[in-house]
């Protein structure tokens, strides 16, 4: 599969994604085949470390109908709430052992863009509304870095974009998986992603 190392204006730094998830092609600084996102990690990490990005930390982004992109973030509040668009929360969720994600606290009183679903053992009980981080943390509580495992586990978590179905008469939405070529669709078109039933 193809991977590019990309710039990302919302991090404002590199950034990796596969080649057919990056909407603006003229941002790819470097494109290489990988055979799975874990394998692409690494690569991209021997390039950052090659061109001395220092001072950032290893996370995943995530945003709304996108693939989620591995990249590197300043590791301070100013930075989690510029990415986000307002004040953060952290959260985890049970099927995600070991990954915190940083998201807006008021996404949804905001009314941002609905993005991807949590789960406990497999059943949906809240829905992140903006975009996440996904950070580690250490045994003081402080954010840091994901390790490559972990990396890899997000992605996978999140690789599919979600789309929600609202029912207008018991206010209950229905979470469906969409392609990335299907996203990439909406997104282009301005199709929102919440329909009724």
């Amino acid at each position: 599969m193809k991977y590019s190392i990309f710039y990302s204006d919302m991090t404002r730094g590199l950034s990796l994604k596969s080649q057919s998830g990056i909407f603006d092609r003229s941002s790819i600084k470097r494109s290489f085949d990988a055979e799975c996102f874990r394998e692409a990690i690494k690569e991209a990490s021997e390039i950052w470390n090659e061109i001395k990005v220092t001072g950032r930390i290893p996370v995943l982004v995530v945003d709304q109908l996108e693939e989620p992109y591995f990249t590197s973030v300043r590791n301070n509040l100013h930075e989690y709430q510029r990415i986000v668009k307002g004040n953060i929360e952290i959260n985890s969720c049970p099927d995600l052992k070991g990954i915190d994600i940083i998201c807006n606290e008021e996404g949804k009183i905001m009314s941002l863009p609905l993005n991807r679903s949590l789960t406990d053992n497999h059943e949906v009980y809240d829905i992140v509304a903006g975009t996440m981080i996904l950070a580690g943390h250490n045994k003081e509580g402080e954010t840091i870095g994901l390790t490559e495992e972990r990396l890899s586990c997000g992605y996978d978590y999140f690789k599919m974009p979600q789309i929600f179905v609202l029912s207008d008469e018991e206010g209950e939405v229905e979470v469906l998986d969409c392609s990335i070529e299907m996203a990439r669709i909406m997104k282009l078109n301005l199709i929102p992603n919440v329909s009724m039933k």
